[in-house]
């Protein structure tokens, strides 16, 4: 069966994650699983209150599960503590695949400053913070000026590309987890 999740807590490392199965990402989405951290858990877990986060998060992901909406985010939680290494991944991959278009088209500097114009907008309509926007389109032009890219596509250049490698996620057993859920710290 895959319609289970997780909640694992590094409580040393202040670390937490919520991964859930195949048969439950359409109810317990990576949005859902990263407001029930943010707002629930994290808040708990900040004041000490260790058994009340974990009670509080696990009922909250029973509740989402059995089709009731969580809560509308309060003001306070909106743009706020936002942690901008959550935003890495999305700019890694977007510099990959926007450089990797416009970089042989454009040349390597138009084509850069372009990708990290895209990756900052892009960023900001995912974050909804005008900083995280700017130091993701920085570190997009960065890493495509520098050499980020793979490669191109088409002008002389082979395609560069991934090699083997397992993908995201756990399986074992009956079932698996698909490399959804969500992260936070406290």
């Amino acid at each position: 069966m895959d319609d289970g999740a997780i909640l694992v807590i590094a409580k040393s490392d202040r670390a937490l994650r919520i991964e859930v199965g195949y048969g439950l990402e359409g109810a317990l989405n990576d949005a859902i699983s990263k407001r029930i951290i943010s707002e629930i858990i994290t808040p708990r877990f900040k004041q000490g209150d260790f058994y009340g986060g974990i009670a509080a998060g696990l009922d909250q992901m029973i509740r989402v599960i059995d089709g009731e909406p969580l809560p509308a985010p309060n003001a306070q939680t909106i743009g706020g503590d936002t942690d901008i290494r959550q935003y890495g991944p999305l700019v890694f991959i977007l510099a990959l695949v926007i450089g990797s278009v416009l970089r042989p088209v454009l040349g390597r500097f138009p084509g850069a400053l372009v990708t990290g114009g895209v990756v900052a907008v892009i960023a900001w309509l995912v974050a909804g913070a005008l900083f995280i926007a700017l130091g993701a389109g920085a570190m997009a032009l960065l890493f495509t000026l520098v050499g980020g890219g793979m490669g191109g596509y088409g002008m002389g250049r082979h395609r560069g590309g991934f090699g083997r490698g397992g993908g995201g996620g756990f399986g074992g057993g009956g079932g698996g987890f698909g490399g959804g859920g969500a992260s936070g710290r406290w």
